[in-house]
């Protein structure tokens, strides 16, 4: 007859049997290297003066592997700082390639790299004058375009508020309800810059547009 084990007695293991299995912990912790830095770290710290707020990273569109960044003159406003560039160019390797900018920017917020390798900025903020629009350069740092008022924030058709980014698209196909930049009468809730109306008439813009893609140079 086989008696039950006893509930508190800890089963006694062997000597020789204890000395193995130490044996084995040791070489198995042995056997297995521990590194903190099992990979090469592939980030780089570049450092080119003082640096500032960034909030606008955006990748070329040239198959370059380049990066485009907007940056706030080495503190969080470019205020004051109008001297120094704005947006700058960065090869894979982080070397600095171009930069240009200054004193057209107060508080670059957003980035965009259209088709054409054109740099869209968006200054988010008014001082002076300047501020509240979203730019337009070209990659050798041309001024190409300015959308809204300098220096007013509002709400009318030609005036931007605070605008925080940017992106390039043919046309919005279709007007869409907006809470935002009410117009009173006119927009009533809708978003009314779209060839296609909310009731899904096409407005004149369709055609126009329908009929000057196909003549593009490709």
């Amino acid at each position: 007859m086989i008696s039950p084990p006893m509930r508190g007695i800890r089963p006694r293991i062997q000597p020789r049997i204890q000395i193995a299995l130490a044996l084995v912990a040791i070489g198995f912790t042995a056997s297995v290297p521990v590194s903190l830095n099992a990979q090469e770290n592939p980030l780089r710290i570049i450092v080119i003066g003082a640096w500032g707020g960034t909030s606008a990273v955006y990748p070329a569109r040239d198959g370059s592997g380049n990066m485009w960044v907007a940056e706030r003159c080495g503190q969080n406003s470019c205020v004051g700082k109008e001297h120094l560039d704005t947006v700058f160019l960065f090869g894979p390797s982080g070397n600095l390639l171009t930069s240009f900018g200054a004193g057209m920017i107060v508080w670059p917020h957003g980035i965009h790299v259209d088709a054409e390798n054109d740099v869209w900025v968006t200054d988010a903020r008014g001082h002076d004058g300047s501020g509240h629009q979203v730019c337009k350069f070209s990659s050798d740092g041309e001024l190409l375009l300015s959308l809204g008022k300098a220096g007013v924030a509002g709400t009318g058709n030609d005036e931007l508020n605070q605008p925080s980014d940017v992106l390039v698209a043919p046309w919005i196909l279709r007007d869409f309800r907006s809470p935002m930049r009410q117009l009173g009468d006119i927009q009533d809730g809708w978003n009314r810059k779209g060839v296609i109306s909310s009731e899904g008439d096409r407005k004149l813009a369709f055609d126009v547009l329908k009929e000057h893609y196909p003549r593009k140079p490709k």
